[in-house]
């Protein structure tokens, strides 16, 4: 009984831990700008644009990889590799920025959406470590598992979209 922490110790704990995620951290005018755009689709014009294009253009980046795996022989497979490596490197690139931009880092990286958006980049590290080629058959096991799961990952960013 002894080993077991009391009630007070486990709520004085969480709310030591409450307090520490929720410390923001100063950031430039800019840098506030760029979150609310990102974040809160009612901070301007621009913001609620891309708020709204963006599903979108996520959708249409699912198509494509769904395009890739279901008729390969629709552009040659180099083109493939480009699309995904730019799809990726701009999602990649967005990920980056948010983590720039956040209020908070320790909530950034517990923030679910965010582990999603995480997700949807890594095929970038995957296909630069297989060296951007171009799978040798069509039914590799690297091809199987960007060519399965990438849409998947994608389509959940839309999550982000639906709060």
């Amino acid at each position: 009984d002894a080993a077991r922490p009391s009630l007070n110790s486990v709520s004085s704990a969480t709310l030591m831990m409450s307090q520490i995620m929720k410390r923001t951290r100063a950031r430039s005018l800019l840098g506030e700008q760029v979150w609310n755009f990102l974040e809160h689709p009612d901070s301007s014009r621009s913001a609620a644009l891309f708020s709204t294009c963006m599903p979108m253009y996520i959708i249409a980046t699912v198509l494509i990889g769904l395009f890739e795996a279901a008729a390969p022989q629709l552009a040659d497979r180099v083109v493939w590799v480009i699309f995904a490596v730019a799809i990726e490197a701009q999602f990649c690139i967005e990920l980056v920025l948010r983590f720039a931009v956040c209020p908070s880092r320790r909530m950034f990286l517990f923030h679910p959406y965010n582990l999603i958006d995480l997700a949807s980049a890594m095929p970038l590290a995957l296909r630069a470590a297989i060296g951007f080629t171009t799978p040798e058959t069509e039914w590799d096991d690297w091809n199987r598992v960007l060519l399965g799961f990438v849409p998947v990952l994608r389509l959940l960013k839309t999550l982000r979209r639906f709060q």
